[in-house]
């Protein structure tokens, strides 16, 4: 007859058995908290992104009202839509030219249209107003075509390299130096 092997014995975790990188503290609060993570890194990249473009832009003093603005659409509107448009993409498990294909002709543009309608809102704009923008030549052309300068190449590393779980933090990173080109356009128009 066999013997069963006592069950090792239960011990409570040492200080020495917490994460000791921070890469695993941010995996766990990823996994446990995906949309709260995503937009608080984004928020803050985002507005990051936005108060350096003051600066290379030579703003004698930041302006920190473009910055909130920023920061709660990237992180109330952009991290929202792209999180459920992540989820699918990922669900679906598309390679890499299909997952391009439906980010360049539905993600792509419809974040492009919530980003501007979002923006022009928060600046009081009234709805006739956003739709003669999302109607122009220039948003279609301007943005977002010329927004796939940046986000082609970055797509195509993103869903051939990294991980989805990551996902979220890659557009954040991506978004940072994107972040600085809308903020200088946006600052040019007004």
């Amino acid at each position: 007859m066999k013997q069963r092997k006592a069950p090792a014995e239960a011990t409570a975790p040492d200080a020495d058995d917490e994460p000791k990188d921070r890469t695993s503290l941010y995996g766990s609060l990823l996994r446990r908290f995906p949309l709260a993570m995503n937009a608080v890194q984004a928020g803050a990249l985002s507005a990051a992104s936005q108060l350096l473009s003051q600066r290379l832009k030579g703003a004698a003093a930041l302006d920190f009202a473009p910055a909130l603005q920023f920061a709660l659409i990237s992180a109330f509107v952009v991290t929202p839509v792209s999180t459920v448009f992540f989820s699918i993409v990922g669900k679906f498990r598309l390679r890499t030219p299909a997952s391009l294909a439906l980010d360049f002709f539905v993600g792509g543009p419809f974040l492009n249209c919530a980003f501007i309608a979002a923006l022009h809102g928060l600046q009081g704009q009234d709805p006739a107003f956003i739709l003669g923008v999302l109607r122009s030549r220039a948003f279609w052309v301007d943005m977002v075509l010329g927004s796939n300068k940046v986000w082609l190449p970055a797509k195509v590393a993103m869903y051939s390299l990294v991980p989805p779980e990551y996902w979220g933090l890659w557009c954040s990173c991506v978004s940072f130096g994107w972040g600085i080109v809308l903020a200088t356009i946006v600052s040019d128009a007004n």
